[in-house]
């Protein structure tokens, strides 16, 4: 009785956890816990568009609080998703679509919550071409 009070306890700790971080253990999560989201139109090929999101967030975040290894990216139906990760939590997603709705790129970029606007919109200049500054 005993050892399934102490797997009850290690249970309900874990969950509290995983409630209290701020992010998603998965980038996937993003499209449905993100307080906020913007989908953009570009027309230059998807590849394009992953460089400069790629080195927008190399440039922006990983010299800062992330690590090396912060920038996940991984393929989606008709595209790619690049993901910045703390090791553990998603706090930001950009899905980038080929040949959706007369857009040879489409993004839906997301962030966790409204402190990451600013890195919506830099990022989206950014994966224009266009400049930007790091949020």
């Amino acid at each position: 009785m005993k050892i399934i009070n102490f797997l009850s306890l290690i249970a309900i700790i874990t969950m509290l956890a995983g409630c209290s971080s701020k992010g998603t253990v998965h980038p996937s999560q993003l499209a449905k816990t993100a307080q906020i989201n913007e989908t953009h139109c570009y027309n230059d090929k998807i590849e394009i568009v992953e460089d400069r999101l790629n080195q927008f967030l190399k440039k922006c975040y990983i010299s800062s609080s992330f690590t090396n290894n912060a920038i996940k990216t991984g393929n989606i139906p008709k595209g790619k998703r690049i993901s910045l990760t703390t090791g553990t939590n998603y706090q930001y997603s950009a899905e980038l679509r080929e040949n959706v709705k007369q857009c040879k790129t489409q993004a839906i970029m997301y962030g966790i919550d409204k402190n990451w606007k600013e890195t919506l919109y830099q990022s989206n200049l950014a994966a224009y071409g266009s400049a930007y500054k790091c949020p």
